[in-house]
C-alpha cells in the first residue's frame, strides 16, 4: 500500500483558533503509520553497499531465527512470534545497521521484538523470562537458569530500552494483521488437504523471514503459501495459474511477489536456516522460481508512493505519531491556510 503523496515535513497548527498578529504554529512532525510500503519505498530505507546489503541480510536471517525459536521454547502461539518477526523489520527499516548491531548481544533487539509482540498480542511474559528461555535454547545440555538470575540483570535493561525504539518504529500501530485465519479459510474453500495446509502453515514463518509482509496485507501471503506448497509438491494449484484472484481480495503480482521471495530464500540461504528450504532440491527451487517469474511478467507495480516519512528527524520539533491519513490531510491544510490568511508581524 503507498502512503499519500502529502508533504509530512510541513507544519501542522494548533487545535486553538489563529489570530491575526499571533506567532506562527510550532514545527511539528509527523509519522503516520504505513502498514505496508512498495518495492521501491523499502530499496530507498535498505543498505545501498553490496556489502552493507549482504550483512543485513545475515543479521536478518540470524534475528529471525532467533525469534522463532526463543518464541517456540517460550510456548508462544504463532500469532506472537510472526508479530514479532514484523517489528524487527520495520526497525530495520528506521535504524541503520550500525546502530543496533554494535551492541553487547545480537539476541538483545530479537527478544525486545518478542517482549513486545508478546504485549501487543496480549500473551505477556517477562524479560527475564524470555532471556531464560534464550539460555535453554543455546544451551540445551546445562542446567536451566531461574528468570531472577543476576546474569540477566543487563541484558534485561538493555531490552527494556529497545522497546521505546521499538515502539516508535510501529508508529505506536497496534493493529494486529495476520494472515493465519485466512490460510485456514482459504484451505477450506479451495479444498486444500491437511497435509498441504500444514506445509503452508510452515512456510508462514519462511514468508516472515523476508521483508515481503511489508508489502503485501495478510490475504495475499495467505493465498501464497498455499500455492506454493501444492507447487512445489508437484500438485495441481487451486487457483489458475497467473490468473484472476480479486475474489481473496489480493492480486496475482503481489501472489507472485511473496512466492518470488520465499524462493529466492530458500535458494541462496543455508540449509537448516529455515523452516521449509530443506524439503527441496535447488534444481526444484529454481524450476519453479522460473515459473513464477514467467507468470508474473508484464505485471508492474502500483506506484512508488516516494520515500516515506520514517528515518533522521529534524531537531528542535515536535514528533507526532499518527494512525489516521485524513486527520493528517485536514491538519496539513489547515497550516496552509493559516498561512495564506494570518500576516506574522514578529
Amino acid at each position: 500500500m503507498s502512503p499519500d503523496k502529502i508533504d509530512v515535513n510541513a507544519q501542522v497548527s494548533p487545535t486553538t483558533p489563529a489570530v491575526s498578529g499571533s506567532p506562527p504554529p510550532q514545527p511539528t512532525f509527523i509519522i503516520r503509520s504505513r502498514p505496508y510500503l512498495s518495492s521501491h519505498q523499502i530499496q530507498e530505507l535498505s543498505p545501498q553497499s553490496p556489502i552493507e546489503a549482504q550483512k543485513e541480510t545475515a543479521a536478518r536471517i540470524q534475528a529471525c531465527a532467533i525469534i522463532i525459536s526463543v518464541g517456540r521454547t517460550a510456548q508462544f502461539p504463532v500469532r506472537t512470534i510472526l508479530t514479532a518477526t514484523l517489528l524487527y523489520h520495520r526497525f530495520k527499516l528506521h535504524r541503520p545497521l550500525h546502530e543496533h548491531t554494535t551492541r553487547a548481544d545480537p539476541s538483545d533487539l530479537p527478544l525486545a521484538c518478542l517482549f513486545l509482540a508478546s504485549k501487543i498480542e496480549d500473551t505477556l511474559q517477562k524479560s527475564r523470562e524470555l532471556l531464560a528461555a534464550l539460555h535453554i535454547t543455546k544451551n540445551p545440555t546445562s542446567e536451566p537458569l531461574p528468570p531472577d538470575s543476576p546474569v540477566f540483570d543487563a541484558p534485561s535493561n538493555r531490552m527494556l530500552g529497545l522497546e521505546r525504539l521499538l515502539l516508535e518504529a510501529s508508529g505506536f500501530d497496534f493493529r494486529a494483521r495476520h494472515p493465519i485465519p485466512y490460510v485456514i479459510k482459504f484451505a477450506r474453500v479451495l479444498g486444500v488437504g491437511k497435509e498441504d495446509a500444514h506445509l503452508a502453515w510452515e512456510m508462514l514463518f519462511d514468508v516472515y523471514r523476508t521483508r515481503a509482509v511489508l508489502k503485501v496485507a495478510p490475504q495475499g501471503v495467505a493465498l501464497a503459501v498455499l500455492i506454493l506448497a501444492r507447487k512445489m509438491e508437484g500438485k495441481e494449484v487451486p487457483v489458475e495459474w497467473g490468473g484472476d484472484v480479486s475474489r481473496f481480495e489480493t492480486s496475482w503480482r503481489e501472489v507472485a511477489g511473496i512466492m518470488d521471495e520465499v524462493l529466492d530464500l530458500w535458494t541462496d540461504v543455508v540449509e537448516g536456516a529455515t523452516s521449509c528450504g530443506g524439503r527441496w532440491s535447488v534444481e526444484r527451487v529454481v524450476s519453479v522460481r522460473l515459473e513464477v517469474n514467467e507468470a508474473a511478467q508484464g505485471m508492474n507495480g502500483v506506484g512508488t508512493g516516494g520515500k516515506p516519512n520514517i528515518g533522521p528527524r529534524p531537531e528542535g520539533v515536535t514528533v507526532r505519531f499518527m494512525l489516521d491519513a485524513e486527520r493528517e490531510r485536514r491538519e496539513l491544510v489547515a497550516i496552509r491556510k493559516w498561512e495564506e490568511e494570518v500576516p506574522y508581524e514578529g
